[in-house]
């Protein structure tokens, strides 16, 4: 086609570009033809602002810090960026869950002491515990700053100021 008479007369494949509105919908079309044409291709789509990462580290935060349930908190957690590693969100959120951690059992500064296996007659696993502990600090202290430095936000600075400190 017209890809390859246009490189044949001395364009580079990195000097053509296809647009297409709805790319999505030609996935798995697209790059099967370009392919079988010998074509490389690069296929650039979008994504929605609530699909990103950033965006869900804002609005979960904020939610988090204005109720401190454990679902906006571990929704906070779960974006990745929070702060936490992967272990120490997957801790953090099975413990949660396995407790049904109540907002002010969430902010309560004492270190929690629930067995992680739930209700069994057996002795906690310490590195567990001693890692979920570490993990609600560490997201406490962010959503307790957060909700702190939002109820005194005198004006529309003073609230971005304190989105922009929990990034």
């Amino acid at each position: 086609g017209r890809i390859t008479k246009l490189v044949r007369e001395g364009a580079d494949f990195s000097d053509i570009a296809v647009c297409a509105k709805n790319t999505p919908d030609y996935i798995g079309v697209i790059d099967t033809f370009f392919e079988k044409a010998g074509i490389p291709l690069g296929i650039d789509v979008p994504e929605t602002l609530a699909e990103s990462p950033l965006f869900e580290l804002v609005t979960s935060g904020l939610e988090a810090a204005s109720t401190f349930s454990s679902r906006a908190v571990i929704r906070y957690v779960k974006t990745g960026i929070s702060g936490l590693s992967e272990q120490e969100a997957d801790l953090f959120e099975t413990y949660v869950k396995t407790w049904d951690i109540s907002p002010s059992l969430m902010k309560c500064d004492e270190d929690w002491t629930m067995n992680p296996d739930g209700y069994v007659d057996s002795e906690p696993d310490e590195y567990t515990l001693t890692t979920v502990n570490s993990a609600r600090r560490k997201v406490f202290t962010c959503l307790d700053s957060l909700s702190r430095n939002i109820k005194k936000a005198s004006d529309v600075r003073d609230f971005c100021t304190a989105v922009y400190n929990l990034l």
